[in-house]
Parts: structure tokens; C-alpha cells; sequence
């Protein structure tokens, strides 16, 4: 799957929600909805993609959260470019005006997936994008 196809599964079922990419991919300048299915693109530098010895694919971890601070929304879902939605997703949003931060649990164990996450901006999760 590519990001431009998880990019339509949030477009058919929430078609007003905003969409932001952050991606280090060159695309074209000018009307970003039209090429790309988004609202805004936060460019990742490439001095930002952090390298990890210690984690398989640890740039794109590394490197997630540094950005998702960067996120021009009070509240924000961040969802894998390699998920597909189904559903109208109003009611995570409706969830976060009593907690700061959601995620989903995956598979058969109770482990956090960050596939999909989603918090509002408040000073704790400010901080915790800091730490």
C-alpha cells in the first residue's frame, strides 16, 4: 500500500478533515491538494532523519518524533502511510477532549502500535515531544 492510498481511505470517510503529510519525498510545488490529496506537507530535512544502530528501521522512528511536534493542529491523529481507514474517524477526536493522548493496541498482545495515534496539544504532550 502507499501513502497516496491511505491518503484516499481518509478522504472517503472524513472528506473536511485536514490532511498533512510529513515526508523527506521531493513532489511538486503548487496546489499540494490537487497532486497530492493533502492540505499541507511539513518537509522533513534530511539532516533530521536520525540513524538508529539499535532499531531496525530506526530512522523512521527517530525521525517521527521529532516531527510530530510539528503538528499545526490542536488536536492530531498521525496514521502510517501504510493504513487503511473505514470508518469516519470524528469520534477520536471527540475522545481527546478528555485525554491527551490515544493509541491503538494490535494483534493479540496488549502492545502499543503506533500505527495510529492521536493527541491534543497541551503542555504534557508538548513536553513529551521534547523529551
Amino acid at each position: 500500500m502507499r501513502a497516496r492510498d491511505s491518503i484516499g481511505s481518509v478522504r472517503r470517510y472524513n472528506p473536511c478533515m485536514n490532511v498533512t503529510v510529513a515526508t523527506n519525498v521531493p513532489r511538486p510545488l503548487g496546489k499540494v491538494r490537487d497532486t497530492w490529496g493533502v492540505d499541507h506537507v511539513i518537509p522533513i530535512a534530511d539532516a533530521d532523519i536520525i540513524e538508529s544502530p539499535q532499531v531496525a528501521y530506526g530512522r523512521q522512528w527517530w525521525t517521527r518524533a521529532l516531527y510530530l511536534s510539528k503538528s499545526p493542529y490542536s488536536c492530531t491523529m498521525q496514521l502510517d502511510g501504510d493504513r487503511t481507514v473505514c470508518v469516519d474517524l470524528s469520534q477520536v477526536f471527540q475522545l481527546l477532549q478528555y485525554y491527551d493522548f490515544l493509541g491503538v493496541s494490535a494483534g493479540i498482545l496488549p502492545a502499543f502500535d503506533n500505527g495510529l495515534m492521536a493527541w491534543a496539544k497541551r503542555p504534557n504532550i508538548d513536553a513529551l515531544w521534547e523529551r
